[in-house]
């Protein structure tokens, strides 16, 4: 059996325009069978206001919440004042939910990603606030984790840029969150980037493709998932016997923990069934092969990480 873990990220409830909704959220991915949550600041909405009040949504639910994504421009050498609240805000946050962690994103949105000695500073510029903030959590013994993405005008989105990437965040402490999708799209092996830069992921991220910018449903696209899981699922494993000390983790999509994986159904609303749009997948007992059940049992994104709080 796979030491796995799955968790659900907020991101089809976003598209959908359902910001706030937490209860909503946690009652359909514990029905679906996830057992912890990773969420973007503005899904929360007033409840990033109210972390006592997260901790009994997920109780009710018996779920955990396993990253807080902070989404900012970050354009500066350092943080804008506006920035660094947000930022403290977050690191406040997550200090309520032991071995939970801080997603770093960052889009460009329309912002032509430049070239040359321009877009060598921009990416300085990021990872240098990224840094800051990162630093500042690990003082609260909080783990925060870059996660790239592909689109045109990412600043890391090419084998180049993330050898760029690496470079810059490796004297700090920053962790890496691979997206699979984005470093495939990015026209990369994920799982060969993924070994050889094994000792910084702190958070992993699932989403299937058929190809460039043409994405799929998990399991229809034309990633080996099976073989990532295994892979990362080993990873876990050498892992737990060096750092025996060390809770035990989750992988969000999303949460990654090295615990049986989850295998409920989900029996949400028709509503939230249609906004998830990835199958949900199972380990066989009997085989531990990887496959997938009916198309009617549906899972959010989710996402893998150690739920270590050291900035290893």
């Amino acid at each position: 059996m796979y030491n796995l873990k799955f968790g659900c990220q907020s991101y089809p409830w976003k598209m959908g325009k359902h910001f706030g909704q937490l209860p909503r959220m946690l009652k359909v991915a514990a029905e679906a069978g996830f057992q912890s949550i990773e969420c973007e600041i503005d899904m929360l909405g007033t409840w990033f206001h109210d972390p006592e009040g997260v901790k009994k949504q997920l109780e009710k639910y018996n779920m955990e919440f396993a990253a807080l994504v902070l989404h900012q421009d970050w354009n500066g050498m350092e943080e804008t004042a506006e920035e660094a609240a947000l930022s403290r805000e977050a690191i406040e946050f997550v200090k309520h939910f032991p071995n939970a962690k801080i997603m770093l994103s960052h889009h460009a949105g329309n912002v032509p990603r430049g070239e040359g000695e321009a877009l060598a500073e921009r990416r300085k510029c990021l990872i240098n606030c990224m840094a800051s903030v990162a630093a500042e959590a690990a003082e609260a013994g909080i783990v925060c984790c870059f996660h790239p993405n592909s689109a045109k005008n990412s600043l890391f989105r090419t084998e180049e840029d993330y050898e760029a990437m690496f470079e810059l965040i490796q004297p700090t402490a920053i962790g890496w969150a691979p997206d699979v999708g984005h470093i495939e799209n990015g026209g990369m092996s994920a799982i060969e980037q993924m070994k050889a830069h094994r000792d910084l992921i702190r958070h992993v991220h699932f989403k299937d493709r058929i190809a460039q910018n043409e994405w799929a449903v998990m399991g229809e696209g034309k990633i080996d998932y099976p073989a990532i899981i295994k892979y990362l699922d080993t990873l876990a494993g050498s892992w737990w016997k060096m750092k025996a000390r060390v809770q035990r983790q989750t992988v969000t999509g999303l949460l990654l923990r090295t615990e049986n994986i989850c295998a409920g159904r989900f029996t949400g609303k028709q509503s939230d069934r249609s906004r998830l749009c990835w199958k949900k997948r199972y380990f066989s007992k009997d085989t531990k092969k990887f496959f997938l059940r009916r198309k009617r049992d549906y899972e959010y994104a989710y996402s893998c990480g150690n739920g270590s709080r050291s900035p290893w």
